[in-house]
């Protein structure tokens, strides 16, 4: 019995302790990249971990990406009313499938770095993101897909 109720204390510290660590963000942002202005919707499983789901569509067909970033160093610059405004830089990835003809995949590693306006349940960011990767289709080629791309998003916080 009184093993329970240290394991039961144990886990209540543990989730009281990380509640912040995984919160979750949803949001929408809005860019520039490879395939021309997108948008994206956002899911952030954690307060420096950030995948978007992005679609673009164009007269000769569109595409839909994948990227995920991990903002490893995100130092606060300022204090903006109840707020910061933080500087953020962290690896990521991308993936691109472009229904074109002949048909795009590439993927690659990016670097976002961008400003990030956070308060507590709600943030508005401006980011840059170069990317380099291997395309896949329609050929095989080593770099390719490298370019640079921009967003500004929002995200709301639960």
């Amino acid at each position: 019995m009184k093993k329970n109720k240290i394991a039961a204390l144990a886990a209540a510290l543990f989730i009281a302790g990380t509640a912040e660590v995984y919160s979750l963000g949803l949001g929408v942002q809005f860019g520039g990249g490879l395939f021309g202005t997108n948008a994206a919707l956002l899911i952030s499983p954690s307060d420096d971990m950030h995948f978007a789901i992005s679609w673009n569509f164009y007269k000769d067909g569109g595409y839909l990406g994948l990227s995920g970033d991990y903002w490893v160093w995100e130092p606060k610059l300022t204090k903006v009313g109840s707020g910061a405004l933080n500087f953020f830089i962290g690896p990521g990835f991308y993936v691109n499938l472009g229904f074109t003809d002949p048909m795009i995949l590439d993927l690659g590693l990016r670097l976002p770095l961008g400003l990030d306006l956070k308060f507590k349940k709600f943030d508005l960011f401006l980011q840059a993101a170069p990317s380099i990767g291997i395309e896949f289709l329609p050929k095989f080629a080593l770099g390719g897909g490298g370019f640079f791309c921009g967003a500004i998003g929002a995200r709301f916080w639960f």
